[in-house]
């Protein structure tokens, strides 16, 4: 086992930059001449479908996690489904062999080719006893676990060296890591259950695994080396994964209970960034990369910042004209530029530009009520999708780095609330709210086009 070095890195300087602030005035047209619209995606061939959750592209094909007509007789709710769309229409995949899956789809992945997801069967179904599937395009089956007839969830999956991990209850009701390698399953790790055990952020880097343990006693990460073996404990520096984020070949990690400390983790070292901000947070879930640098929210006394960390210095964005007034701040880049959710000093909400040398706050024309920013945003042929509100209704719009204009709804039912935005072979696919029911909102997959 390869010793590791153990470096503490002292950052050379923290900065706070001095950026000049200017206001430029972005376009949105009352009743713009707009050529994308919303549709509603034809689902008929799939009898009833609601919900556009977990989309992925799987041999080319958009696929998606919906919700049926059809109610389960155990529980009394609504059956999950993976579903297809070609382009033209909506199929059912029934992914499970005659009647043998009650179909609660689980977190799918792709591993050599082959479609993976957690479900439950029916037999099994009051116990939540989770097995795992697999698709290959034509077949379905379930993944033989040959001497562990007891591994009960897919948690947490990732693909480490062509081969699939995930945690799941193993024999005894211990917790482990599983290792599929498309053929054959063997625990890799296990912790009593005697122990309290929690496993946890499985992260891949290059050919290492990483997890996090916590026991009634403990609480400790791990390295996993897929191609010799090797399983090791990280030390002592990092008690517990809370955030990460890969970085230059490396993770940048947050400590889990404060959110306070800094690592930066690769396959020889780990080394300690040192902050001395008063009562600082990073909230490493909320970065992007730009020119090359690491860009991330986190705060000082409470108060929202944006940071940014080249690996050798990490500085705050600073100006005394604007600020970050909430955690929503849903990076984008348009334009050879940074965009940002942010505010003015008199807390009105807008998206503000960062070009690496100065911070543009930008108002709105016909905006006056904005309020809800920059949220669920996704780039696509050079346009950058997000979803607003103007006089306290949400709406869809695009963004081309010039102007915003409103995407119209073309009469579908499209409320203008969303999430999930997912683009598949050059579209836009949201998962838009259309029906309130009882209290109860109802959504369904929209195509923008």
């Amino acid at each position: 086992m390869n010793m590791k070095k153990y470096l503490k890195f002292t950052v050379a300087g923290i900065f706070l930059i001095a950026i000049n602030i200017s206001y430029t005035t972005l376009s949105v047209y009352a009743q713009p001449d707009i050529s994308e619209k919303v549709r509603t995606v034809d689902t008929s061939q799939a009898t009833y479908v609601e919900d556009f959750k977990s989309p992925f592209t799987y041999n080319g094909k958009l696929h998606f996690v919906g919700t049926s007509g059809e109610i389960t007789e155990a529980t009394g709710k609504p059956q999950s489904f993976i579903y297809q769309y070609d382009g033209k229409n909506v199929t059912n995949l029934k992914i499970r062999p005659g009647d043998a899956y009650e179909s609660e789809v689980q977190t799918p992945i792709i591993l050599k080719d082959e479609l993976i997801f957690g479900g439950i069967l029916i037999p099994d179904l009051l116990k939540n006893h989770v097995k795992r599937i697999r698709y290959d395009g034509e077949f379905i089956q379930e993944i033989p676990d040959s001497r562990y007839n007891y591994p009960s969830g897919f948690e947490y999956p990732v693909v480490c060296n062509n081969k699939l991990y995930y945690v799941a209850t193993g024999q005894y009701l211990n917790i482990d890591i599983f290792e599929y390698d498309g053929s054959s399953t063997k625990s890799i790790f296990s912790k009593s259950y005697y122990q309290d055990p929690i496993i946890y952020n499985l992260i891949v880097l290059d050919n290492f695994l990483y997890f996090n343990v916590k026991t009634n006693t403990t609480n400790q990460i791990y390295e996993y080396n897929g191609i010799d073996t090797k399983l090791s404990k990280l030390g002592d520096k990092i008690k517990s994964i809370g955030k990460s984020v890969k970085y230059n070949n490396s993770l940048i990690i947050s400590d889990e209970e404060s959110n306070s400390n800094l690592f930066y983790v690769n396959n020889n070292s780990i080394s300690e960034i040192e902050v001395n901000f008063p009562e600082f947070k990073a909230y490493l879930e909320t970065n992007i990369i730009y020119n090359g640098d690491l860009y991330f929210l986190g705060s000082i006394d409470s108060e929202y910042k944006i940071f940014e960390y080249n690996g050798k210095i990490l500085k705050v964005l600073e100006n005394n004209n604007f600020s970050i007034n909430d955690a929503d701040v849903n990076f984008t880049i348009q334009s050879g530029a940074l965009y940002f959710k942010g505010g003015t000093n008199d807390k009105n909400s807008t998206i503000l530009k960062y070009d690496g040398k100065n911070i543009t706050a930008t108002e709105f024309v016909n905006l006056s009520d904005y309020k809800s920013g920059f949220d669920e945003t996704i780039n696509l042929n050079g346009n950058t999708y997000f979803q607003g509100k103007n006089k306290n209704q949400l709406n869809l719009y695009k963004f081309d780095g010039s102007n915003i204009l409103k995407v119209e709804n073309n009469k579908t039912g499209f409320l203008g609330e969303y999430n999930t935005p997912f683009v598949n072979n050059g579209k836009l696919y949201i998962n838009g709210f259309y029906k309130n029911i009882d209290g109860i909102k109802h959504y369904k997959l929209f195509e923008v086009y």
